[in-house]
């Protein structure tokens, strides 16, 4: 990649390539073939959106139906969904120097903007309704601060029985490399719930915010039906969150991870012989 950045300062690259992160990183301008044809031509974030869309509905007719769909298509024996309760918020070991940082000129803000629904696909079994950091009290926060716990919380309606909901988000920088990702069916140790048709279904991460480097930051939102390797895209949502990260060099790398502890010894000699 640094090669290619060096030669593009007085050249042109033609970059062909199915991994949409780097096509994002790299290119200006994108065209989409599909057996010899043009599909799509205009600008990355555009045409590479439109191409997962496609990709996703050659996977899911390619799959079959999801596991258990067929069964949750009448309603019948589905339970509801339970009201999320929330959870100890703040109580994980912290990073010692959080409140040094908060104090001085390295703190990381980062400011929310408001949640964006015009960008989707998906079969529309599902419409998230809303993403959103929350406080405790489910409360929409329009500023969070690096290293301190933050609740994402994800609010869907459902339009269909859902047998095995999966309800994820992934973070992605200006360039389009996604930083982190989660979602309910790697994460929750509790079986998803049966969703019934016309009820709401909210999905809430517990985490600390990842200090961040300076710059503008997207969050896309997805709920789908099935497992992991076999499900049915009902919504997703690119950028259904952006947010700008304001901060002092404190981050090292693409981000930071918040450290519980960072100690330095020196070995005794006669321990390392052991």
């Amino acid at each position: 990649m640094r090669f290619l950045r060096e030669f593009m300062k007085n050249g042109t690259v033609v970059f062909v390539s199915h991994d949409t992160a780097a096509v994002i990183n790299l290119c200006d301008r994108v065209i989409w073939l599909s057996h010899g044809k043009v599909v799509a031509d205009g600008s990355p974030k555009e045409v590479t959106a439109k191409y997962l869309e496609d990709l996703y509905a050659v996977e899911m007719a390619a799959a079959g139906p999801a596991p258990a769909a067929s069964a949750a298509e009448s309603g019948e024996g589905v339970r509801p969904a339970t009201a999320h309760e929330p959870g100890p918020m703040g109580m994980a070991p912290r990073d010692f120097r959080q409140d040094l940082i908060n104090s001085s000129a390295q703190r990381v803000d980062v400011r929310l903007f408001e949640f964006n629904r015009e960008n989707g696909f998906g079969l529309g079994g599902a419409q998230i309704e809303s993403v959103s950091f929350v406080d405790a009290s489910n409360r929409p926060l329009a500023w969070v601060i690096g290293g301190e716990p933050v609740r994402l919380q994800i609010r869907c309606r459902t339009q269909v029985a859902l047998a095995s909901p999966i309800i994820g988000f992934e973070v992605y920088d200006r360039l389009g490399q996604t930083l982190f990702a989660d979602n309910t069916y790697v994460a929750s140790a509790e079986p998803p719930p049966l969703v019934a048709p016309g009820e709401v279904l909210t999905a809430a991460f517990d985490f600390r915010m990842p200090v961040l480097r300076e710059g503008d930051y997207t969050l896309s939102a997805a709920i789908a039906d099935g497992n992991q390797e076999r499900h049915v895209q009902h919504h997703w949502l690119h950028d259904a969150l952006a947010f700008h990260v304001h901060a002092k060099g404190v981050c090292l790398g693409m981000f930071g991870a918040p450290m519980q502890r960072v100690h330095l010894a020196v070995e005794a000699e006669d321990a390392a012989a052991e």
